[in-house]
């Protein structure tokens, strides 16, 4: 009998053993399963953050790209027009005498120098720069031109309107990035 009770603990204890290593087994597989499952997880919403990530990238080359080509279309008609000014101002003198004249006189007085204050720096009007890079706020030279007679006043004038024009098509270029810049997650 205490043989039969032995070899029945035996078989017990076998059991309860095989049953203990296949529950812990299954534990071990459930643990490495459910990790598999936490990276993939996690490469999931990696993925899509970069997905997210490089949408938003397409839409900020897309308004760039818009602005930047209206610029150069902008650009482009002002470079018509000032072309079309200058290149009339070309020949006014040579079918109008009384034009040629009065384009090949001297200035008025006081004009020299007020063309000179015009040329002056901006910076001295206690205007607030933007917060952006120096290449973009950083001034253009004025034009060199040397004047000397109306026509070269004419010529300047034409080339001061080019440049304010210029400029307000790059300001609505800028505008129209900063406008349409979603980027609330940079």
């Amino acid at each position: 009998m205490i043989g039969q009770l032995k070899r029945n603990l035996i078989v017990v204890g076998i059991g309860v053993i095989s049953i203990a290593a296949v529950y812990f087994y299954w534990q071990h597989v459930t643990g490495e399963r459910d990790a598999y499952q936490a990276e993939a997880e996690h490469q999931r919403e990696r993925a899509e953050i970069l997905i997210e990530h490089q949408q938003l990238q397409r839409q900020r080359i897309e308004t760039l790209s818009n602005a930047l080509a209206k610029r150069e279309r902008t650009l482009n008609t002002i470079d018509d027009d000032i072309g079309a000014s200058t290149g009339a101002l070309e020949p006014l003198g040579e079918q109008d005498a009384k034009a040629g004249d009065w384009l090949n006189s001297d200035l008025p007085d006081g004009v020299v120098d007020w063309v000179r204050e015009l040329q002056r720096s901006g910076a001295a009007n206690g205007v607030q720069q933007p917060l952006v890079p120096a290449h973009l706020t950083n001034e253009l030279p004025a034009p060199t031109r040397i004047l000397q007679s109306n026509k070269g006043l004419l010529l300047l004038l034409a080339e001061y309107e080019a440049l304010r024009r210029r400029f307000n098509a790059d300001r609505v270029a800028v505008m129209e990035i900063l406008v349409n810049d979603t980027c609330d997650k940079c």
